[in-house]
């Protein structure tokens, strides 16, 4: 189902689409940023490797209340079952937009773990 359609119709609205990379419906990057991939190297890598987390890029994709959809840039999800979904972003973030919809999801979506990083040019600055 499209977004076009998911906003046309509101009983939609508060689902969620999930697959495996390339099956999600929309246009994506082909991959992830500097910072994005700096975020993987630095926090999930390891975790990945060690079998503690599987993690997909944008591998997820909530709908909205308000007929906007949001994809996280990494979700890591446990053995368990747990999810997590971690926006980031560099140390200029040009657009209220991102964290509006982020902090969005979060409410919206209370089943999963979120976290919110942004590279500062010189650390991470983690909220969880």
């Amino acid at each position: 189902m499209s977004d076009s359609t998911r906003a046309r119709n509101p009983q939609f609205a508060g689902t969620l689409a999930v697959g495996p990379i390339g099956t999600v419906a929309g246009r994506r990057p082909a991959g992830p940023n500097r910072t994005e991939q700096r975020y993987y190297d630095d926090f999930l890598a390891a975790q990945e490797r060690a079998g503690a987390v599987t993690v997909h890029y944008q591998g997820l994709r909530v709908y909205l209340g308000n007929g906007h959809a949001y994809r996280p840039d990494w979700v890591a999800v446990t053995p368990a079952g747990r999810v997590t979904c971690i926006e980031v972003k560099g140390a200029h973030v040009h657009s209220r937009d991102s964290r509006l919809r982020f902090d969005a999801a979060r409410a919206e979506w209370p089943c999963f773990a979120w976290v919110w990083a942004q590279w500062t040019g010189s650390e991470w600055r983690v909220e969880r």
